[in-house]
């Protein structure tokens, strides 16, 4: 607004000078003429400026707190429903990433999309296949049940010492 009160009093000076007798008059009638303009502006556009925002920041900030309540809805186990935010917001398309994501996460394991929303069946000999009977144990080798159980982070007897005495 301040550029618009500059450029103002600058054609108007321009125009007083070409004048041939009325130039000063001009001159001393602009100084009012400008803080007239400058107030005005200021009345007009601030507030009009200060709504649009205020409006602008609704469609991004509205969004982002109902995907916060919804993904809280979710962690709950209470979510039944997709996320919808409002016509005409801000981050639509996180929306429907959010939708598709917690979709795909309810899905249950071996579900494969080959349509809509069905389930893509095993085949037989799959279904049927054993896994292979392990080699009796021997004594270096540990027992069967534990040979898929991760190793301890601490061993054994290092667990049992539990002495409180710091070095």
């Amino acid at each position: 607004m301040l550029l618009q009160a500059v450029l103002f009093t600058a054609l108007l000076f321009g125009v007083a000078i070409s004048l041939p007798q009325d130039g000063n008059l001009l001159l001393e009638a602009s100084n009012g003429l400008v803080l007239k303009v400058v107030v005005v502006s200021c009345l007009v556009f601030l507030p009009l400026t200060f709504v649009v925002g205020i409006l602008q920041t609704f469609r991004v900030a509205g969004p982002i707190y109902r995907f916060e309540t919804y993904l809280r809805s979710v962690a709950r186990g209470e979510a039944k429903d997709p996320c919808r935010i409002r016509k005409g917001d801000e981050l639509q398309e996180l929306c429907d990433l959010i939708n598709r994501a917690i979709e795909a996460a309810r899905k249950p394991p071996g579900y494969v999309a080959s349509g809509p929303a069905t389930f893509k069946e095993k085949p037989a000999e799959v279904a049927d296949a054993k896994a292979p009977e392990p080699a009796a144990a021997s004594v270096a080798e540990p027992a069967a049940d534990k040979a898929h159980e991760p190793a301890p982070l601490v061993p054994e007897s290092a667990a049992r010492d539990v002495s409180p005495s710091c070095p």
